[in-house]
């Protein structure tokens, strides 16, 4: 079986000599389209990583500024002073055990928001007021004088022995 010279006549050279210059120009704008739109996603990936930087930024600084904000205002520890204790001549035990007793009642305040705790505070009082604390043989009451809400709940106590 012999196959024909195509390549001898000057029609077939012409068609081949079209589609070799055809597929270099096919291939140099598929290069420039190709190039062009992957310069494109490039700029724009860069943008994007910019801007999700600025924002990972500006996130992690709201996230600060409401953490500090939630520190600021919860309660961290209790104060208690009493007002009379001098006057009633309580010793230094007596006087911690009683403070430690008060502290183990409020001790559920603790890393609570200060505006709950707010709302709360009769509740607070009315639950310090109206227990008895018993120690050695007396038994102690005390009356709540000021109350102070803040990062650090205080309370200024009156003391006073019921027999």
């Amino acid at each position: 079986m012999h196959i024909p010279t195509y390549y001898k006549r000057e029609s077939w050279q012409r068609f081949f000599a079209g589609a070799v210059v055809g597929a270099i120009i096919a291939y140099g704008l598929f290069l420039y389209v190709n190039g062009s739109l992957l310069e494109h996603w490039v700029e724009e990936n860069i943008r994007l990583r910019g801007k999700l930087t600025e924002l990972e930024s500006a996130y992690e600084g709201l996230l600060n500024t409401h953490e500090e904000e939630q520190e600021q205002f919860t309660i961290k520890q209790i104060g208690i002073t009493f007002t009379n204790d001098k006057r009633l001549q309580l010793d230094r035990l007596t006087k911690h055990q009683l403070e430690t007793l008060i502290k183990g009642e409020l001790e559920d305040v603790i890393g609570r928001n200060v505006e709950d705790v707010g709302e709360n505070r009769d509740f607070l009082i009315k639950a310090v007021e109206n227990k008895r604390y018993q120690i050695d043989e007396f038994t102690y009451q005390v009356e709540v004088v000021q109350l102070i809400i803040y990062r650090q709940l205080s309370l200024e106590l009156s003391i006073s022995i019921d027999t």
